[in-house]
């Protein structure tokens, strides 16, 4: 079940877009909306964290059940989900042949599932690593708008 909290990268890009301005006629309210941004996005990531460590788990677990399969402890469940032994899993009379160790991990990371769900968790971890950017910017903005505030000063408000 995914989590509805969640947002796609696209969703984080366009909503930072909007926030990451400046607005100098409005700089008071830029200044005071600081923590309203940190609080958003500091939600949002721990939201989308949560949600990547949730398919590391699930990534561990589908690893386990595909090399229980590979090992020649086939379920029903595995059948139902279309998984197939290779040519090689098999003897020239239909009987099953033993798959060795190291052949069971490459079969393990090339099983479809497997590549599907690592996927996912590499494009969950860049909305992680996206986010954490966010709020990295987000502890700067204070410093940026400090120097806009002295150039203004300096410069007679121009």
């Amino acid at each position: 079940m995914k989590n509805t909290l969640t947002m796609t990268m696209e969703e984080i890009e366009e909503n930072w877009q909007k926030d990451c301005v400046i607005d100098e006629t409005r700089f008071v309210q830029c200044a005071t909306d600081q923590s309203l941004l940190h609080f958003k996005y500091n939600r949002q990531y721990h939201i989308e964290r949560k949600e990547m460590r949730l398919l590391q788990i699930k990534l561990e677990k589908l690893k386990m059940e595909a090399e229980r399969f590979y090992a020649g402890n086939n379920t029903k469940e595995d059948v139902d989900r279309g998984w197939k032994l290779p040519a090689w899993g098999n003897s020239e009379t239909g009987r099953k042949k033993n798959i060795l160790k190291s052949e069971i991990e490459r079969l393990v990371n090339t099983n479809p599932d497997v590549i599907e769900l690592t996927l996912e968790l590499s494009s969950q971890n860049d909305k992680v690593e996206f986010l954490e950017s966010i709020m990295s910017e987000l502890s700067r903005r204070s410093f940026i708008m400090n120097s806009i505030n002295e150039y203004r000063k300096l410069h007679g408000g121009d």
